[in-house]
């Protein structure tokens, strides 16, 4: 099976081949599978090992134990992109679903808790655009798009490993 790295690096390499392909090709939803296979036994490892408590903060936490607060939202994404035609009883297709949303749910909840969204960002992400008027609702989507710009870029270089560790926000 392999250590829980191996297991995430492995999931997360899968989703990665998939990730641009046709979800309708087998070979695409094979990968996909794969992936869902290991992000659920990660999932089963993280609640095993305790990796984390509604008890603890951020800076409780392992520093090497902080890649698997993404496990819930990866898992959502992998599931989104399982096509539900495979899926034999059309029966399981809501539930399935259910459970994807309960992933991200995981995930936002652990964000919440930990503190790593800022208040200034659950405001500017959180509003309600159908009570904005139109020329607010034009500024806000560009502030959106603005930080969602900014942590993309921010994430891609994090993801360099040659890259200066002060870079990452540290």
């Amino acid at each position: 099976m392999g250590s829980i790295s191996e297991i995430f690096a492995r999931a997360l390499s899968s989703a990665s081949k998939a990730y641009n392909l046709p979800t309708i090709e087998p070979s695409t939803q094979e990968l996909f599978g794969s992936a869902l296979l290991d992000l659920t036994a990660l999932t089963d490892h993280i609640s095993e090992l305790s990796l984390f408590s509604p008890n603890e903060t951020l800076e409780d936490i392992s520093t090497t134990h902080l890649v698997y607060l993404l496990a819930p939202y990866a898992t959502a994404e992998v599931r989104a992109r399982i096509s539900l035609k495979a899926l034999d009883d059309p029966g399981a297709r809501v539930p399935f679903v259910e459970q994807t949303q309960r992933y991200l749910r995981a995930y936002v909840d652990s964000l919440d808790q930990y503190g790593i969204v800022s208040s200034e960002e659950k405001e500017l992400f959180g509003k309600d655009m159908g009570k904005v008027p139109a020329a607010q609702r034009r500024e806000i989507k560009i502030q959106q798009y603005r930080k969602e710009k900014e942590l993309r870029t921010r994430i891609e270089v994090c993801g360099d490993h040659r890259v200066d560790y002060a870079l990452c926000g540290h």
